[in-house]
């Protein structure tokens, strides 16, 4: 029994079963080039529930080499990728590595500030958080280097369809420090630290609570004031 695969992503690796590991291609070749390249991808709502928007680690031949964050809008009716892939990597702010030197980092979660429940938790705002860290979350090969909980702005094409290159802004409008915060514990494990986010519901006019998970699986509930 045959079959087609589709490869959305174009970054991940080879291909080690299916009709494109008989041919030797690897996920560069034929993944949608309109994808952000790879990484820790994060999708987030769209007011259009047909679209996500999705971020990813860039190609090491663009900007950033393979630091900083390119965002695509994927369509979920189509299987395909936009064509308004962006490099947004200088609307993010970099962060000292430890030596004085400032670096980019790698966004690995990314979701609406003000999602509406009513609206099966579409954006009400184009403000989004995200996590932004280096370096890339990987495990035991990776200690962390400055990890941080980001506020951004993100100002989308109006008509996606109708979008090119390049048309995706970002800006940060704040951020904050997770390694001062100490909510990870790396007393024992230097690569621990903060890597998943959530949004919670709403606890007074403006405020909602923030759920964040380190790489040890730990849950913390950040509850505004």
């Amino acid at each position: 029994m045959g079959f087609t695969d589709t490869h959305v992503i174009k970054g991940i690796g080879a291909f080690t079963v299916g009709p494109h590991a008989d041919a030797g291609d690897t996920t560069q070749d034929v993944g949608d080039p309109n994808s952000p390249y790879t990484g820790f991808m994060s999708f987030a709502r769209m007011n259009n529930p047909q679209y996500l928007l999705a971020a990813g680690r860039p190609d090491s031949s663009q900007a950033a080499a393979t630091l900083g964050t390119e965002m695509g809008i994927f369509d979920i009716t189509a299987d395909k990728f936009l064509p308004v892939l962006t490099n947004v990597t200088a609307g993010l702010k970099q962060f000292d590595d430890g030596s004085g030197t400032l670096v980019d980092g790698i966004m690995h979660d990314l979701i609406a500030e003000v999602p509406d429940p009513a609206k099966n938790m579409a954006p009400t705002s184009n403000a989004y958080l995200a996590l932004y860290s280096s370096a890339e979350p990987g495990g035991a090969s990776a200690p962390v280097v400055w990890n941080q909980l980001i506020r951004v702005q993100i100002d989308l094409p109006a008509d996606p369809t109708k979008g090119k290159a390049g048309d995706i802004k970002v800006t940060t409008l704040a951020s904050e420090d997770l390694m001062k915060a100490a909510l990870a514990d790396t007393s024992e494990n230097d690569t621990n630290y903060i890597y998943g986010l959530s949004v919670g519901r709403e606890i007074s006019p403006g405020k909602r609570v923030i759920y964040l998970s380190d790489w040890n699986g730990n849950l913390f509930t950040l509850t505004p004031q």
